[in-house]
């Protein structure tokens, strides 16, 4: 793994081509962008961003391709515990709501 200052970025025959602030030049089939929400590297290469746990689905799919048994399934389940508590505290939120007494909030109470 190498840390740094990107500098440029492109495409060659199949893989990555990364040069880094000091001139180093990296060559990758993968590229993950960890600059968090600034997404600066993925913005650069006119990409759009994907927000929701890529680095964790990263490392899914990468853990898969090298054979690790189960590493989409643990994925899947993560994910799926994570939307199950958001449909809680969606609801909750809901009941809760009370400034308007309508057909939209009584469906989500």
């Amino acid at each position: 793994m190498h840390t740094g200052r990107v500098r440029g970025v492109r495409r060659e025959q199949g893989r990555w081509r990364i040069v880094t602030g000091d001139g180093s030049v990296l060559s990758a089939v993968h590229l993950v962008d960890a600059t968090g929400r600034a997404a600066r590297l993925v913005r650069r290469l006119g990409a759009t961003p994907i927000r929701s746990d890529h680095l964790v689905a990263a490392r899914a799919v990468l853990a898969d391709r090298a054979g690790e048994t189960g590493a989409l399934d643990d994925y899947a389940r993560r994910i799926a515990a994570v939307h199950a508590e958001y449909l809680t505290a969606q609801a909750a939120r809901y009941r809760r709501e009370q400034r308007w007494d309508t057909p939209f909030w009584r469906r989500r109470r």
